[in-house]
């Protein structure tokens, strides 16, 4: 399980590096102790993420699993979108149609696709960072309002079940079908 979660990482180095440092940013703005934060891509089960100490609060805890993925999520959806219509819909290829000639953006789009989907394959938090936030969003000594709750409940599900499939590396296998149906789709 490690070794999968590991080199899913590593394939996705530029979404892992960039969730661990808008993990690290988010952690600085909410002014929560990270006592590690000198490598963002690692072989082990926090690559990706920042050693941090559990924050005290509901909302940071919440804040500090949702932002990181939010801002992955947008950088990445641009790039993504982008990269899939411009290969897939508009059929943009290696050799342009009407001229035959090598078409220098193709590998420019390329890399867009790439950074795109490893940014997608990063979006939620670690498995235990959520946890945390769900014990103190849900637990039996919660001091969180009935609104909060009811607020974040959907959030932190989507983001304990996305974390379960991250640590399997099945966010890299869902974006490579999901960029596999577009392509037949657009195609």
């Amino acid at each position: 399980m490690k070794t999968i979660y590991v080199i899913s990482k590593w394939l996705t180095f530029p979404g892992a590096f960039m969730k661990g440092f808008f993990e690290h940013l988010t952690c600085r703005l909410l002014k929560v102790k990270i006592y590690e934060a000198d490598k963002y891509v690692t072989n082990n089960l926090l690559s990706g993420h920042v050693y941090m100490l559990p924050p005290e609060s509901a909302a940071k805890s919440f804040f500090v699993c949702f932002l990181p993925g939010l801002l992955n999520f947008l950088f990445g959806l641009g790039s993504y979108a982008a990269a899939l219509m411009t290969l897939g819909y508009l059929g943009v290829g290696f050799t342009d149609a009407q001229s035959q000639t090598q078409n220098p953006m193709f590998v420019f789009y390329c890399v867009l696709l790439y950074f795109g989907a490893s940014m997608m394959c990063n979006i939620f938090p670690y498995r235990d960072d959520i946890s945390h936030a769900r014990e103190l969003l849900y637990g039996g000594e919660s001091k969180s309002g009935g609104a909060a709750k009811v607020l974040f409940f959907i959030p932190a599900a989507v983001m304990k079940a996305g974390s379960v499939l991250e640590r399997y590396g099945l966010t890299v296998l869902f974006n490579i079908a999901l960029a596999a149906f577009i392509f037949i789709c657009l195609g």
